[in-house]
C-alpha cells in the first residue's frame, strides 16, 4: 500500500504533526502546566494514528482516484485508543486524560461509545509512523517505540477493553484537566483541517488598539475613563444608566486581553452587539453563538461571498466560544458547564478569556442560580458584571468587587416625564394616535403577545376612522415567523417620524430605540425602566411623556405575579413626576430587595444550584446525553413555559422549495416558537413533518399580527410573554 494518508491529499504523518504543533502552540498560550501539556502534545501527535487501518487507506486512496463509492469505515478514534493508551501509561500513568480525549474526539464520551466493534486491522506501515513520529518530537524521544508498538497491538479489540470498565474511568477524570486536553486536541485538529496554520483565529492579537481606535472620535465620560485605567483589575462591576456607554467602558476595560466573550440575554441583543463589535475588532475575529446563529452565519456568508458553503472556522469556533472575541447568549456560557455538546471547548475557553455579563438584571432566580454555581466551580480569568438597573440585592450575591459608579451628573438626568393612570391601555390609544399625527415616534408596550395584537388592530380602527392613512403602524412580538420579526425589527430601528410600534417587552433590552412618546401596561419596576430607556435613549431632549395604565388583566398578573406589580405601583407613585436616574435605581433596589426575599426566589435559585450540581456529579466527563428524558428536563438555563418551533402551514410549500434547493439551513426562517403545550391542548392543530424535522401548525398565521392564539372556551390561553 502506498504511504499512509490522513485524508484524500493529505499524508498521516503530515497531518499528526502539524497537529501536535498547533497544540502545543494553543497550550503555551493557554498557559497550561508542564504535565498537561505534555498530555496535550501526546493526544495530539498520536489521535489519527488509528487511520493506520486497512479500510480506511483502502477508501482515502479511492476518493484520490476519484472513486467516492459509500463503504463502512471502522472508527479510527477507537482504532487509536490502544497506541494513545499504551502511551499514556508509559510517560505518566493515571489520570488516562489523553486517553479519553484521544477515543472521544469525534464522538463524545457517552455509555455506547463504539460498543459492538470488531477488531481492527491495522497496516504494517503504521509502526514506521509511530516511529517517525516520536523521533521528530522532543518531548517523547525516550519513548520506546518498539515496547509501544507490541502492547498496543496485543490489545486485540479496543471497544472490549473499552466497555470492560476504562468508560467509567475516563467518566471519573478530573473535569477541568480532561476539558483542556479534550478542547485543544478538537482545535488543534480543526484548524489544519480548515487549512489554517495559525492560532490567530483564536486570539485576539491588539485589542486595546482597536478599542482606541474605535473611542478616539469621543469624548470620553468619567466611568469609561476610570474604566480604562482598570485593565489589571480581573473583576469590576458597572452601573451606569442606560444610553450613557456602557459597551465602549467595558470594551476599553478589557484592554489586550487575548480573549473576550460578551454575553447578553437575547437573541436580538446578540445580533446588534456583533454587528457593533464586528466594526470595531473587524469580522473576522468576531464569532456569535446563540440558538439561531447557524442561520445568521449562512446569511451573511451568502451575502457577502455568493455562494452557501461557509469554511469549518466560521461557522464551528464561534459556536465553541473559539474566536477572538464571541458575542453570545448567556445560555450558551451556561451550557458549558452543564455538559452540553462541545462542553470542553466553551468550558476552557471561557475560564481563559475576560467574560463580560452586560444586563446582568434581567435573569430569572433559577438563572442566576446556575451562575453561581458556575462561578463557584471556576470563574473566569476576568469578569465584568453589568447593567443600568445593577441592584444592591444582585451585588450581594455577586459580590462588589471593583463597583465602578457612572458619575452623578448621569445619575441626576431627568430623561422621563411620568404619568401614572388607573386605567387599561385601551384608554390611551386616542392619545397615542393623535401625538403620532404630530409627526412623533410611539411606543405602546403590552404584557402579553394576545393583547398586543388586540391593542394593534383597534389601533389600526382608529387610525381609519381618524383618516390618519399617514401613520406608519409596527407589531412587534414573538410569534412571528423569524424573518418576519427580524424585519419587523429592523423597521422599528430605522422607522420614521409618525410611527406607533406596538410591542410586548421583547423591546425592553431587545431593540437599539430611541422613541419620543410611551404608553405602557403596569410591570414590575425593572421592566419599566427598561421600557422608559427606550424613549429619550440619550437624554438630549427634555423629559420624554411616559404613561403607565395600571388596569392589566389576569395574564399579566400570572405572568408578573400580583404581589410584585402591587409593590411596583406603590413605589411608583412615590415617585416625583419628573424622577431622576437615581430615584429610578433606588426604587428598583427596594423592589429587588422584597423579591429576593421571598421563598418563591429562594427556593428557584436553590433549584438552579442543584440542577446543575446533579448534572455534574452523574455525567462526569460525559456529554449529556439529551435522549434520557429526566437529563432532557434539567437541561434548561431558564425556567418557565417549555417552548418548541413551529412552521405555519401557509409556508409549507416554500419550505419543502427550500428542501429542494438544499437550503436547508433557511427553514429557521419560517418558524416561531410556541408553548410546547399547546400541541397537546390543540392537537387537532398541529402535526409533525418528519422530512421538515419541524411541527406544523393549522393556526391562522398573516405578517401583519403574526400567529393568532386560539381560545379555549371562553377563555384564552396565554402564557408566552414576548
Amino acid at each position: 500500500m502506498d504511504e499512509l494518508l490522513a485524508k484524500p491529499n493529505k499524508k498521516l504523518e503530515e497531518h499528526l504533526l502539524e497537529v501536535y504543533n498547533l497544540g502545543k502552540e494553543i497550550a503555551h498560550t493557554l498557559e497550561l502546566k508542564k504535565d498537561l501539556k505534555k498530555r496535550v502534545l501526546i493526544a495530539c501527535l498520536l489521535h489519527d494514528v488509528g487511520k493506520a487501518i486497512k479500510n480506511f487507506q483502502i477508501r482515502m486512496n479511492n476518493i484520490k482516484k476519484g472513486q467516492r463509492q459509500k463503504m463502512p469505515v471502522y472508527p479510527h478514534a477507537l482504532a487509536s485508543l490502544p497506541f494513545i493508551l499504551v502511551s499514556e501509561n508509559m510517560l505518566f500513568n493515571k489520570p488516562l486524560l489523553a486517553s479519553a480525549a484521544v477515543v472521544s474526539h469525534h464522538s463524545p464520551l457517552s455509555p455506547g461509545l463504539y460498543q459492538g466493534w470488531n477488531p481492527p486491522q491495522f497496516c504494517s506501515s503504521v509502526r514506521k509512523v509511530i516511529e517517525n513520529l516520536i523521533e521528530k518530537t522532543n518531548e517523547f524521544k525516550n519513548l520506546n517505540t518498539e515496547e509501544l508498538y507490541q502492547k498496543a497491538l496485543s490489545i486485540n479489540n479496543p471497544s472490549i477493553i473499552l466497555h470492560k470498565g476504562l468508560l467509567y474511568q475516563f467518566k471519573d477524570l478530573p473535569l477541568k484537566d480532561f476539558a483542556k486536553v479534550q478542547c485543544i486536541l478538537h482545535l488543534a485538529d480543526w484548524l489544519v483541517s480548515a487549512g489554517k496554520k495559525e492560532i490567530s483565529i483564536i486570539f485576539l492579537r491588539n485589542g486595546n488598539k482597536f478599542v482606541l481606535k474605535a473611542t478616539s472620535n469621543l469624548t470620553l465620560r468619567g466611568f469609561q475613563k476610570k474604566l480604562a485605567r482598570m485593565k489589571t483589575k480581573p473583576e469590576i462591576r458597572l452601573r451606569a444608566p442606560t444610553g450613557s456607554g456602557k459597551t465602549e467602558g467595558l470594551l476599553l476595560w478589557a484592554g489586550d486581553t487575548k480573549r473576550i466573550i460578551y454575553l447578553l440575554p437575547t437573541q436580538a441583543t446578540v445580533n446588534a452587539m456583533w454587528e457593533r463589535l464586528s466594526k470595531i475588532y473587524g469580522g473576522e475575529n468576531v464569532g456569535i453563538a446563540h440558538g439561531r446563529a447557524n442561520y445568521i452565519l449562512h446569511q451573511k456568508w451568502e451575502e457577502e461571498h455568493q455562494r452557501e458553503e461557509m469554511p469549518l472556522d466560521y461557522r464551528l469556533f464561534a459556536s465553541v466560544f473559539a474566536k477572538p472575541v464571541v458575542v453570545a447568549t448567556l445560555d450558551q456560557y451556561l451550557m458549558g458547564y452543564m455538559n452540553g455538546r462541545h462542553w470542553e471547548e466553551r468550558q476552557t475557553l471561557s475560564e481563559n478569556a475576560t467574560v463580560i455579563i452586560d444586563e446582568i438584571h434581567c435573569y430569572e432566580p433559577y438563572t442566576l442560580g446556575i451562575l453561581k454555581k458556575v462561578f463557584e466551580i471556576s470563574k473566569p480569568q476576568r469578569l465584568a458584571l453589568a447593567s443600568a438597573t445593577l441592584s444592591d440585592p444582585l451585588l450581594e450575591i455577586f459580590g462588589y468587587e471593583n463597583l465602578i459608579e457612572a458619575e452623578e451628573d448621569l445619575w441626576n438626568r431627568k430623561r422621563h416625564k411620568i404619568k401614572v393612570i388607573d386605567e387599561p391601555l385601551e384608554s390611551g390609544l386616542l392619545q397615542a394616535v393623535k401625538v403620532a399625527k404630530l409627526g412623533k415616534k410611539v411606543l405602546v408596550i403590552a404584557n402579553t403577545v394576545r393583547k398586543a395584537q388586540k391593542i394593534y388592530e383597534e389601533l389600526n380602527k382608529i387610525k381609519k376612522e381618524n383618516e390618519a392613512k399617514e401613520l406608519n403602524m409596527l407589531l412587534l412580538h414573538s410569534r412571528f415567523i423569524y424573518r418576519d420579526r427580524i424585519n419587523k425589527e429592523k423597521d422599528a430601528m430605522k422607522c420614521k417620524f409618525g410611527t406607533i410600534l406596538v410591542a410586548t417587552q421583547i423591546v425592553e433590552v431587545s431593540l437599539d430605540i430611541s422613541y419620543d412618546f410611551l404608553f405602557t401596561e403596569l410591570a414590575p419596576i425593572d421592566a419599566l425602566i427598561q421600557r422608559m430607556g427606550r424613549i429619550n435613549r440619550k437624554g438630549l431632549n427634555p423629559p420624554a411623556r411616559v404613561f403607565i395604565y395600571t388596569v392589566v388583566d389576569e395574564g399579566a398578573k400570572r405572568i408578573y405575579h400580583k404581589e410584585i406589580l402591587n409593590l411596583s405601583l406603590h413605589l411608583l407613585k412615590k415617585l416625583p413626576e419628573i424622577p431622576t436616574e437615581k430615584e429610578l435605581l433606588e426604587i428598583t433596589n427596594i423592589l429587588y430587595k422584597e423579591i429576593f426575599q421571598t421563598d418563591t426566589f429562594k427556593e428557584e435559585f436553590n433549584q438552579g444550584i442543584q440542577n446543575i450540581e446533579r448534572i455534574r456529579k452523574y455525567c462526569g466527563c460525559f456529554t449529556i446525553d439529551l435522549s434520557d428524558e429526566d437529563f432532557r428536563s434539567r437541561f434548561i438555563t431558564r425556567k418557565g413555559i417549555f417552548s418548541i418551533d413551529i412552521i405555519p402551514e401557509t409556508f409549507l410549500q416554500e419550505a419543502f422549495e427550500l428542501l429542494e434547493q438544499e437550503k436547508r439551513w433557511k427553514l429557521v426562517e419560517l418558524t416561531l416558537p410556541v408553548p410546547g403545550y399547546w400541541v397537546k391542548i390543540w392537537s387537532q392543530y398541529f402535526y409533525p413533518s418528519e422530512d421538515l424535522g419541524y411541527v406544523i401548525t393549522k393556526m391562522e398565521y398573516n405578517s401583519n399580527v403574526g400567529l393568532k392564539v386560539l381560545e379555549k372556551g371562553n377563555q384564552i390561553i396565554e402564557s408566552e410573554i414576548w
